[in-house]
């Protein structure tokens, strides 16, 4: 007898997430990949993302998925990095404060973390028993984030959380006001904004250890490196748009004038083979 042929439609009902979660915000794969399996997993390991505030981790774990199964989100979105110039985060306070010289990381940990000193002399002992007025940037700030992991460490490995309990601002000149208005404030940010401002404020050295060496920031220190809160600043392209002779020929300009105009807006150079280099990454684009 011959067989039969035909179709078989299976139905599989899931429920799908609300808001940002929606399959409209993700694609498919929430109806692919339920969600509840994806908190699951998360909850399972532990892997609950801190540091990306606004995108919780289940976000992160679909755009990965979508990054390694649809080629249109992966490697075709690759995007070429190159180093522009330097920055230092520096500590201050203000102007009229008397005490503080110099602080290291464990002490700007007990500033800094959630239940952490209220007092000067929570600090250290030899401090004065006077409040502390804290002004720094708010949790949207990749300032604030630096800051965090480089004094506190990694949240993700068990390091204490910052705290709350400051005046948080996401203009810099908002926290030069406030810090130069109280004498027993402490604060940071950007390098640059302390340099249009070093009248009413007083920078504070910075060791990684208690037994120093404690480094004052400069441009200087922090191109060489030896301040302990420098960091590199970088551009970000996408690699299809360096193809377009428009695109690659403005990052060519880019590179080559920058660090002659970065210190214009307060920021450092990096040392000459950081741009060397990113102009060599540029090549194959601008002769392809």
């Amino acid at each position: 007898m011959p067989v039969q042929s035909g179709t078989c439609r299976v139905v599989r009902e899931v429920t799908v997430a609300e808001g940002r979660f929606t399959p409209g915000h993700l694609g498919e794969l929430t109806q692919i990949v339920p969600f509840e399996m994806v908190d699951a997993v998360l909850a399972e390991t532990g892997a609950v993302q801190h540091r990306v505030r606004d995108l919780p981790s289940r976000v992160v774990v679909y755009l990965l998925l979508a990054g390694a199964l649809f080629t249109e989100c992966g490697y075709r979105q690759v995007w070429a990095r190159m180093i522009t110039g330097l920055d230092g985060l520096a500590v201050v306070t203000s102007s009229q404060n008397q005490f503080v010289t110099q602080l290291n990381f464990d002490q700007l940990a007990e500033i800094w973390k959630q239940g952490g000193a209220k007092t000067w002399n929570q600090v250290d002992s030899k401090f004065p028993n006077e409040q502390l007025a804290i002004f720094a940037p708010d949790t949207e700030s990749g300032t604030y984030d630096f800051f965090t992991e480089e004094i506190l460490g990694d949240p993700d490995e068990g390091a204490p959380k910052p705290r709350s309990d400051y005046t948080a601002s996401s203009d810099d000149n908002t926290l030069v006001q406030g810090i130069e208005g109280e004498a027993n404030s402490w604060g940071y940010f950007g390098f640059a904004y302390y340099q249009n401002n070093k009248e009413g404020l007083k920078d504070i050295k910075v060791a990684e250890k208690a037994s120093g060496p404690y480094i004052q920031p400069s441009a200087e220190t922090i191109e060489s490196g030896d301040y302990p809160l420098s960091r590199p600043l970088f551009i970000y392209v996408k690699e299809d748009s360096l193809k377009k002779p428009e695109v690659g020929q403005f990052v060519k300009f880019y590179l080559e004038q920058t660090p002659q105009l970065i210190t214009d807006v307060g920021y450092v150079p990096a040392p000459q083979d950081d741009y060397t280099q990113g102009l060599a990454k540029l090549q194959p684009f601008l002769t392809s």
